[in-house]
């Protein structure tokens, strides 16, 4: 059904049960790219706007919360139907070059990491929009609580715009004139109304950014390590009953320049000339490990981190559901 959304499944989705039941406005802001007037408007019901036609050169948004009356200030609103997120894909966005994803395979991996389906996905035209209906139209108690799980969800998706229950956001089936260069449409990509919530689900999610929203920055290239072999030996545990695994460790780890680890079972630690083997902390260890890594260019890093996020994306598209 998403691909064939049009604006007025999209708007029923958002403002139809709340026009049943309190009879309110949808805000609606229009202004042509060239110019800096904005013209206002209140619409009493979807029909009416889902039929509005917009010229190709205005950009055009709406109040995601509704109106009990014609006026826009935060005090006309007493309900919300939805919960959203703003995404940039590349600096051309909102949230300009401090933060946005790096490219559409990072955006989605974050997309279908966060706890909870989206109910909407809208093509923005420079990102994604996306939206989490709720199971009933809800009446704003605390209007600093809710839009703390506002702030919550766009921290997560990177986005620096200022949210708060009297925001604004694209129209689908308009045009994006933000940049003269290009003019996107807008449109609805994804829509499913039976992923709905209820905003105490919001409450307490693990929200915790894992996926970065530019690549990370190029690391220093250390000096080579001239070619040895070294040899790592674990210590023997105190007691029998602690040994769960051989004294020694097998491993074959390359490393930049021709260095490696190596261990064979045929050798003992006496046989093998000081020069060539030495024991290693935990913390020498861990250097080894870091000097290793630091070996590796910024085009080697960033293959690495396409690669990764290919093999997690594959394992995470599919259809939307409710996890």
């Amino acid at each position: 059904m998403s691909a064939q959304a049009t604006r007025k499944d999209f708007l029923d989705s958002l403002f139809h049960t709340y026009s049943k039941e309190q009879g309110g406005f949808v805000m609606v802001k229009s202004l042509n790219r060239l110019e800096t007037k904005v013209s206002t408007r209140y619409f009493p019901n979807v029909e009416s706007l889902s039929r509005e036609q917009y010229p190709s050169d205005h950009n055009v948004f709406f109040g995601l919360s509704p109106r009990d009356k014609m006026k826009p200030g935060k005090e006309h609103i007493r309900h919300i139907t939805c919960l959203w997120a703003g995404l940039d894909i590349g600096p051309d966005g909102y949230s300009g070059k401090e933060k946005h994803f790096a490219g559409e395979r990072v955006a989605l991996v974050a997309m279908k990491s966060f706890p909870l389906a989206p109910s909407i996905v809208v093509r923005s035209g420079v990102g994604m929009h996306l939206y989490w209906l709720l199971r009933k139209v809800t009446e704003i108690n605390d209007v600093q609580a809710v839009e703390q799980h506002l702030r919550r969800i766009n921290d997560y998706f990177q986005c620096r715009s200022e949210v708060g229950i009297d925001a604004t956001l694209r129209m689908p089936d308009t045009n994006n004139n933000k940049s003269p260069a290009a003019s996107p449409r807008c449109y609805v990509e994804h829509l499913d109304t039976s992923l709905r919530y209820d905003l105490e689900e919001f409450e307490g999610l693990d929200l915790r950014i894992i996926i970065p929203s530019k690549r990370s920055p190029r690391i220093p290239v250390m000096p080579p390590l001239r070619p040895s072999r070294v040899r790592v030996i674990r210590e023997p545990a105190d007691s029998p009953e602690q040994v769960q695994e051989p004294a020694e460790v097998q491993a074959e780890i390359p490393l930049p320049h021709g260095v490696s680890f190596t261990s064979s079972e045929d050798e003992s630690p006496q046989q093998i000339p000081q020069a060539e083997g030495v024991r290693l902390s935990p913390e020498e260890m861990q250097r080894l490990v870091d000097h290793f890594l630091n070996g590796f260019s910024e085009q080697m890093l960033d293959k690495l981190v396409d690669r990764i996020v290919g093999k997690l994306v594959e394992r995470l598209t599919g259809p939307l559901s409710r996890r």
